[in-house]
């Protein structure tokens, strides 16, 4: 394992953790106005989002050089944002 493929998986550890840690502030903020998600659901929701976003950005930038390849990637987000939209309102 090589100095370049260890940081780069540091980077998508602190993505994550980045990501549990705001899923826990909005939570927080919902459960004080008494909504129904429970206290880990926002965290695991950023935590999945985050890494769903990695992987879809890896397997871009791996398979997008192949002749006759068309990904977008920024599709993935894009459903992410409406699944993310419609989970709030409940």
């Amino acid at each position: 394992m090589d100095q370049t493929s260890l940081l780069q998986e540091g980077v998508y550890v602190f993505q994550l953790l980045v990501a549990v840690i705001v899923g826990l502030l909005l939570d927080y903020n919902r459960q004080k106005e008494h909504k129904h998600a429970g206290i880990r659901t926002y965290s695991l929701v950023c935590m999945g989002a985050t890494l769903v976003t990695i992987i879809s950005k890896d397997f871009y930038t791996n398979i997008a050089q192949m002749p006759g390849a068309t990904i977008v990637p920024s599709q993935i987000a894009a459903s992410i944002m409406t699944s993310i939209g419609f989970f709030c309102l409940y």
